[in-house]
């Protein structure tokens, strides 16, 4: 991020008034790691895990355990990522 300040006198109005004016430009710039970690990695990761359920065995508890889990985390990945 940068600033650039510049500072202008005019005059203007009727009566010739004096008005100082201060102008701020900020140069902002988007980091792309951002979303690779916060967002894509763990949506992945996650879909990964959800993939990995259908190696389990039909009739297991922890198929319906992790495939509950599963959800549950895409939605607030998805929900805090954005």
């Amino acid at each position: 991020m940068s600033v650039l300040q510049t500072a202008v006198e005019s005059e203007t109005g009727v009566n010739r008034h004096r008005f100082s004016t201060v102008t701020f430009t900020l140069y902002l710039r988007r980091l792309y790691i951002y979303y690779i970690v916060n967002l894509i990695m763990p949506c992945c990761l996650l879909s990964f895990v959800a993939v990995t359920i259908f190696m389990l065995p039909p009739y297991s508890n922890d198929r319906l355990g992790i495939g509950s889990y599963d959800v549950l985390r895409i939605t607030d990945v998805i929900i805090i990522g954005l």
